[in-house]
């Protein structure tokens, strides 16, 4: 399941980006299909083994476009950001992280005889989505906090 639902979203991912890409700039993109099919990696490994494999589709299409949007944002905050990092991995994962508790499946979990989620989103657990997004702040806001701790002890050795 995991390998099908990996490969299906960043299929689909490549070819919405395309799209999109060709809608917005009337030119395709090499470059911009690569990356987008890392994006559909990095998009659908939160929940590849826990959502069904048609939700693959709606991952590759929701990140592909989410992704093609985010990659403007390194023009609007002037920053160098030329592989696109922060739109690929950073809001395809969150993007990610997000329909995976949308979509994570009770039955798909027990195929492994072992794993149960007791309760997720389709099994009318509402309040799921919401501790999921609180989570990814709280990822991104320490990820944030540590990158310029970091980058501090570097200037100051540097």
């Amino acid at each position: 399941m995991a390998a099908v639902c990996t490969n299906l979203a960043a299929c689909v991912r490549g070819v919405t980006w395309c799209l999109v890409d060709y809608r917005l700039e009337r030119k395709w993109s090499t470059v911009g299909f690569c990356s987008d099919v890392i994006a559909g990696l990095v998009a659908t490994t939160p929940g590849s083994g826990y959502a069904p494999a048609w939700v693959a589709v709606i991952y590759g299409v929701c990140a592909g476009i989410g992704c093609k949007f985010a990659t403007h944002i390194k023009y609007w905050v002037h920053a160098d950001d030329g592989l696109d990092i922060f739109a690929v991995h950073g809001i395809g994962g969150l993007i990610g992280t997000l329909l995976t508790r949308l979509f994570d499946a009770d039955y798909i979990t027990r195929l492994d005889s072992y794993t149960a989620i007791p309760r997720d989103w389709l099994n009318r657990h509402w309040i799921q989505l919401a501790i999921q997004l609180c989570e990814s702040v709280a990822g991104m806001i320490y990820s944030f906090a540590v990158t310029l701790l970091i980058l501090g002890v570097m200037s100051v050795i540097g």
